[in-house]
């Protein structure tokens, strides 16, 4: 079996993720090189990885230069997330790309064209397309179990952000802000889900609580010197063009609780909890309603991994893509598209208006 020889830019919480994902596919992958130039990312690297052979970099351009890669990760920062990609595309190598993309359109679309131009796979780290949960439901949709789809919510309550080194999640500026970093997974869920571009956003958001100094329970995470400017709660409607709508509602303030996500059609409903392994089916007309549950199969990687398997899944379809020439799901269409959705998001909170997609991006 052919190994994809990758390398990983990035080995914070979320890039050791990543590699511990790809760590247990070794039929699959051989990990060449790890590279991050924080000495706290690299101490915890060692620390959880220490049989780990990969070699271990702190320049990211020497990596590229040294290490005989077919693909790269980069899982640095948001802001950084262009400058890594072009250097990596720059080279030649198949591009895994965590999410959001980028912070702007523009670089959204100078990775893409970069990655056409060389013919390089380019996929985006939006794993809930591979959550067990939602692909089972999303087949279900497909066949029609709903009639027509028409409308779609997702509930994430949940507690804050974690602690980042430099606390760059929490500075708009460098994150692009909570539904852009956090909440372009659920832009892509609603778009993937109803299979049509969004038109216009509204929403209604607030930084209420979290960057509270006498608020207790979220003083282990306030940094001294640097103010919080992120959102922390809100409620975002999503039209699209097929004349669906969605609806996110969002706080940072509520850990310990479900993600939850309804679709409903004409003749019925799915109910699903991020956490569990099961759905609610909804059947319904004028004069009769029936309700029953549906349990999911899952083999045993799938459990092993974080996010109900989607871990697992997203890499299994990188490897797909580069080694068998299959088309990437999660691809860059559907990275600045999600990216797009948060920005107008955001866009929207602020300026408390109803914001259309045309004044982000060109929806086609």
């Amino acid at each position: 079996m052919k190994k994809i020889k990758i390398a990983f830019l990035g080995v914070g919480q979320k890039g050791r993720g990543s590699y511990r994902a790809v760590n247990m596919i070794p039929e699959m992958y051989d990990i060449r090189a790890v590279c991050d130039n924080n000495l706290q990312s690299m101490e915890s690297f060692n620390k959880e990885f220490v049989k780990s052979g990969a070699v271990k970099y702190t320049d990211y351009h020497k990596m590229l230069a040294e290490e005989e890669l077919d693909a790269v990760a980069v899982s640095t920062p948001n802001f950084l997330h262009h400058e890594h990609s072009m250097a990596v595309l720059a080279k030649g190598r198949h591009l895994f790309l965590e999410k959001p993309m980028a912070l702007s359109i523009n670089h959204c679309r100078q990775i893409i064209n970069t990655a056409d131009k060389k013919k390089l796979v380019l996929q985006i780290g939006m794993e809930l397309h591979y959550h067990v949960l939602y692909r089972a439901m999303k087949q279900e949709v497909q066949k029609g179990r709903l009639g027509k789809a028409h409308m779609l919510w997702l509930e994430e309550m949940r507690g804050p952000f974690m602690k980042k080194i430099g606390d760059w999640i929490i500075q708009k500026k460098y994150s692009g802000g909570t539904f852009v970093e956090k909440n372009c997974h659920h832009f892509d869920l609603f778009r993937w889900f109803l299979q049509s571009e969004p038109v216009s956003v509204f929403a209604s958001a607030g930084h209420d609580v979290v960057h509270k100094a006498d608020n207790g329970r979220w003083k282990h995470l306030k940094s001294s010197g640097v103010r919080q400017d992120v959102i922390d709660n809100g409620f975002v409607i999503v039209d699209f063009k097929n004349g669906t709508r969605a609806n996110l509602i969002l706080s940072m303030f509520a850990p310990g609780r479900d993600h939850k996500l309804e679709i409903v059609g004409d003749q019925g409903s799915f109910s699903g909890n991020f956490n569990r392994f099961f759905y609610n089916v909804y059947r319904s007309d004028i004069q009769n309603t029936s309700s029953k549950t549906i349990h999911i199969k899952t083999g045993s990687r799938e459990k092993k991994y974080g996010h109900g398997g989607s871990e697992y899944g997203q890499w299994i379809a990188f490897y797909n893509s580069v080694i068998h020439g299959k088309d990437v799901e999660v691809n860059g269409r559907a990275g600045m598209m999600a990216v797009a959705t948060g920005m107008a998001a955001e866009k929207s909170a602020e300026e408390k208006r109803l914001v259309y997609l045309k004044e982000i991006v060109k929806v086609k």
